[in-house]
């Protein structure tokens, strides 16, 4: 009889590189058979739970090469996929990968980019609410994003649209918890979301004042004009006119 460890669902982890999982351990890159399966993999997690049609899986994938030859590289990628994803052959074939006569799509596989997404939006609407929970909430998901989406193989096009989503949803997250930190003043937690948000984007005008606010609060001037020059020069670069220190109290 299968122990419950083994009978545990593979899991992948996106957010900040892409590494499949199974029974709790991590699969090494050389584990993989085929590069191409692998990115078959990436292009059905970005995908969510969407189906895609076969075509336009050949069409990434393969691009340029005779459709009779793409039909079958696709079916040799799928059950390599298959086989990475289930190597003892303990669930239905079709559990984690399903296929149709001409589309295919991911269900069931718990993946860490859906789960940060999820929580990501259960604590924003929490935060907008006023809910007494929202700041463990908005917390956790803070906690929960290791990374942008698959950031190994950042020339898949079709990994763009979900990088793009957690990254936005990452910031929207910052902001609210830079917020919700000044509220009970925790002026450590503000600093670090102010930070993590320039890290996102150096030219972030709330970030960059919110900085400059909270080094004038703390008595730190040294710091705190420092600071204002270095957004004085970003806003210069996009043609912008900084906000006058004197209004930054």
């Amino acid at each position: 009889m299968s122990t419950t460890a083994e009978r545990e669902y593979p899991r992948l982890r996106t957010l900040g590189g892409f590494t499949l999982y199974r029974t709790g351990r991590p699969v090494r890159a050389g584990e993989w058979r085929s590069r191409k399966a692998r990115e078959l993999l990436i292009l059905l997690v970005a995908r969510r739970h969407e189906s895609i049609r076969r075509e336009r899986v050949s069409e990434l994938l393969w691009p340029g090469t005779d459709p009779a030859s793409c039909r079958n590289r696709l079916s040799v990628a799928l059950c390599t996929v298959r086989g990475m994803l289930d190597p003892r052959r303990q669930w239905a074939p079709d559990i984690f990968v399903t296929t149709y006569a001409d589309a295919v799509r991911l269900t069931n596989l718990p993946v860490d980019a859906y789960e940060f997404l999820a929580g990501a939006r259960r604590a924003l609407r929490a935060h907008q609410a006023g809910a007494e929970l929202a700041y463990c909430l908005l917390l956790a998901a803070d906690a929960a994003y290791t990374g942008d989406f698959c950031t190994g193989d950042p020339c898949l096009e079709y990994a763009v649209p979900l990088r793009e989503e957690v990254r936005a949803t990452h910031v929207a997250v910052l902001r609210a918890l830079a917020s919700a930190a000044a509220d009970i003043d925790d002026t450590e937690r503000q600093h670090r979301c102010f930070l993590r948000l320039l890290e996102h984007d150096p030219f972030d005008e709330f970030a960059q004042v919110g900085l400059v606010r909270l080094l004038r609060a703390q008595r730190r001037l040294g710091e705190a004009s420092r600071r204002y020059a270095h957004y004085a020069r970003r806003m210069a670069e996009l043609g912008c006119r900084p906000r006058p220190l004197a209004e930054l109290a």
